[in-house]
């Protein structure tokens, strides 16, 4: 029974496969809002004279990226595991469907027996 629902298959690979690579763009947009933070920070501590110069600007450009970058990697998290948990939801379906089917052709198969032992002859 391999063989059936092949539409639903193709979605639900597709669904857990953007899963996983949304989850990578997550990590990796994550990483790369907390790295152009504190690149902000140290190229703001450059160009600002001494005179000027905040020590505080600079933890506070980093922890501004920290925080932008948790509800990013938070929300990331969520949809790729949405998708991914969508397309497995699709396999438990199909899985399910052949289960009954199979449970189906058993108590049929049982139920036959049964009628053809009852019309057997008793000697």
């Amino acid at each position: 029974m391999k063989g059936q629902y092949i539409a639903l298959r193709v979605v639900g690979t597709l669904l857990k496969v953007l899963g996983v690579i949304s989850l990578l763009l997550t990590v990796v947009f994550t990483l790369g809002t907390c790295l152009s933070s504190s690149l902000l920070g140290l190229l703001f501590q450059e160009l600002t004279p001494n005179s000027l110069g905040d020590p505080a600007a600079e933890s506070a450009l980093r922890i501004l990226g920290v925080l932008v970058a948790f509800p990013t990697l938070l929300a990331g998290l969520l949809v790729s595991l949405a998708l991914f948990a969508q397309g497995e939801l699709l396999f438990i379906y199909i899985a399910l469907e052949e289960n009954t089917r199979k449970a189906v052709a058993l108590l049929e198969s049982l139920q036959q027996a049964s009628k053809e032992s009852r019309a057997l002859p008793l000697s």
